[in-house]
C-alpha cells in the first residue's frame, strides 16, 4: 500500500512541476498588458462596409478570425519580450522593492527554462505569423526587433523611449490591417486623412502624402469615391 502510494505521488510530481512552470511563464508574460494588443482589432472595425458588412454575418467570420489569430500571436510575441526584458533587468529587479517578487527575479522561474520558453514562444509566434500572411510575419518581426531593442537599449534613452513605444502601437495597428487584408491605403491613413483635426501646428497632410510614391493616385481615387 505504501509502495503504491509513493509511486502514484512520484508520477504526479512532474505534472505538478509542469503546471507550476506554466503558471510562472504566464505571470512573466504579463497577461494584464495584453490588452495593448487589442489595437490589432482597430483595422477590422474601421473596415466595416469595405471588407465586411454588419448585415452579412458570413462576411464577418473570416476577417474577425484572422484578427483574433493575429491578436493571439502578438500576445505570444509580447509575452516573450517581457521575459527578455526581465532577463535584461535581472540584477536591478532583484534589489527592487516590488519587482524582486517577479518570477525571474525571485528565482522561482529558473533562467535556463525561461530562455527556452522565450525561444519556443518566438518560434511559434513568428512561424504562425508568416503562415497567416507573409507581410504580417514581416510586420511582427519588425515589432519584435523594435521591442527587443527597447528592452535592451532604447528604454534608457530619453525621447527615443517614447518614440519606440509609439512606434510599437503603430506597428500593432499596421499588423492588424495587414492580417485581415485591407487595401493598400490602410484604414489608419484613411481615417487620419479624413477625420483628424486640422491646424494647431499640424503638418499639411495632403502635401506630405502626395509626395509618397503611389499614394497620390490612391488618395485621389479615395476622395472621388467619398464624394459619390
Amino acid at each position: 500500500m505504501y509502495h503504491t502510494s509513493t509511486m502514484e505521488q512520484a508520477k504526479r510530481l512532474p505534472h505538478v512541476s509542469g503546471f507550476r512552470e506554466l503558471r510562472l511563464l504566464v505571470l512573466s508574460a504579463r497577461p494584464r498588458q495584453w490588452s495593448k494588443n487589442l489595437i490589432i482589432y482597430f483595422a477590422f472595425f474601421f473596415a466595416v462596409n469595405r471588407l465586411w458588412d454588419s448585415d452579412d454575418l458570413e462576411s464577418i467570420v473570416a476577417p474577425f478570425a484572422r484578427a483574433t489569430i493575429a491578436f493571439l500571436i502578438f500576445c505570444a510575441i509580447s509575452g516573450a519580450v517581457y521575459l527578455i526584458n526581465d532577463w535584461a533587468d535581472l540584477k536591478q529587479d532583484r534589489v527592487h522593492t516590488t519587482k524582486r517578487h517577479r518570477p525571474l527575479a525571485s528565482g522561482q522561474f529558473r533562467l535556463p527554462i525561461a530562455l527556452v520558453r522565450v525561444v519556443v514562444l518566438l518560434a511559434i509566434g513568428l512561424t504562425a505569423a508568416s503562415l497567416l500572411e507573409p507581410w504580417f510575419g514581416l510586420t511582427t518581426a519588425a515589432y519584435l526587433a523594435l521591442m527587443v531593442a527597447y528592452s535592451l537599449v532604447i528604454k534608457r534613452i530619453a525621447i527615443l523611449d517614447v518614440m519606440a513605444i509609439s512606434a510599437g502601437f503603430a506597428l500593432r495597428a499596421a499588423a492588424g490591417a495587414v492580417a485581415i487584408g485591407v487595401p493598400r491605403l490602410t484604414v489608419a491613413v484613411h481615417h487620419y486623412y479624413y477625420h483628424a483635426p486640422e491646424g494647431n501646428g499640424q503638418l499639411h497632410r495632403p502635401g506630405i502624402l502626395n509626395r509618397v510614391p503611389g499614394v497620390s493616385r490612391v488618395l485621389n481615387r479615395e476622395k472621388r469615391e467619398a464624394k459619390k
